[in-house]
């Protein structure tokens, strides 16, 4: 009796988690993610964060995100560790990060480029974040590195590059184009 109603609540709570991860809700997002994540449906959970994560991070979830993902160790989620502890600042995962970028999308190395960056690599970051913004091809992608190389020249205290940069960023949609004339 005692499996059967065990099997019962998985089943339940997974059916749960799938109605959560329709939503477009981030709290609801959320919770889907830790169902998924507490089920051990690592799979679910990256498909999740892979569709709604940047609108998680961008909303203010990246505590609440790097609580959930802080403790699992899964390589697949390592981008997302990433993300939420860069957009959190979060030192001891800055801390953790590797020395070499990663190998995958221009995303990650740009998410890699921002860690650098929030550790003092100024240098590295910039270098970085211009040759993405140069080899991507998504416009978003490349706003995005653009943006990381102002952060970079602001933390050198080179007002003049910044705004150069700034100016020359290139906005994908009306939130890149309101944060670049702000």
């Amino acid at each position: 009796q005692l499996s059967e109603d065990a099997h019962e609540r998985s089943a339940l709570a997974l059916r749960v988690a799938s109605a959560l991860d329709a939503s477009d809700d981030p709290v609801a997002q959320l919770e889907a993610t830790r169902i998924w994540l507490a089920a051990g449906r690592i799979d679910s959970a990256l498909a999740l964060l892979d569709r709604s994560g940047r609108a998680l991070l961008e909303s203010g979830a990246a505590p609440e995100l790097w609580r959930l993902l802080e403790p699992i160790k899964d390589s697949r989620l390592a981008l997302w560790r990433l993300r939420a502890a860069v957009q959190l600042g979060e030192r001891r995962a800055l801390d953790t990060i590797g020395e070499v970028p990663p190998r995958g999308s221009a995303e990650d190395v740009l998410a890699w480029a921002g860690a650098m960056l929030a550790r003092g690599a100024i240098d590295e970051a910039l270098d970085t974040a211009d040759r993405v913004a140069s080899e991507a091809l998504a416009a978003h992608v490349r706003f995005d590195a653009a943006i990381l190389g102002v952060r970079a020249a602001l933390a050198r205290a080179d007002l003049g590059a910044a705004r150069s940069r700034l100016l020359a960023a290139e906005p994908c949609d009306g939130p890149s184009e309101s944060l670049r004339n702000a």
